[in-house]
């Protein structure tokens, strides 16, 4: 089982967990996917229009085991 933490940054967060056993790597990156779609909700939620999180999974010592974005965005739809 990896022990993996899922940090997630954009222009206002740089947050890291504080780690969890996965039972392999798909199940660590779908719960790095919930985190970064988390914070994107919320972000679009408080009026933000558009967010990129990047979203990275990490040994406990920092090393890089996967990396992505998460992006969300809100657009105006004009009646005619």
């Amino acid at each position: 089982m990896p022990f993996l933490h899922i940090r997630t940054i954009n222009t206002t967060i740089d947050a890291c967990d504080e780690g969890a056993d996965y039972a392999d790597m798909a199940a660590a990156r779908k719960a790095a996917v919930h985190a970064g779609g988390r914070i994107a909700l919320s972000e679009l939620n408080a009026g933000i229009k558009s967010t990129i999180i990047e979203v990275r999974l990490q040994e406990p010592g920092g090393e890089l085991v996967d990396r992505f974005a998460v992006s969300s965005s809100i657009s105006d739809l004009k009646t005619l």
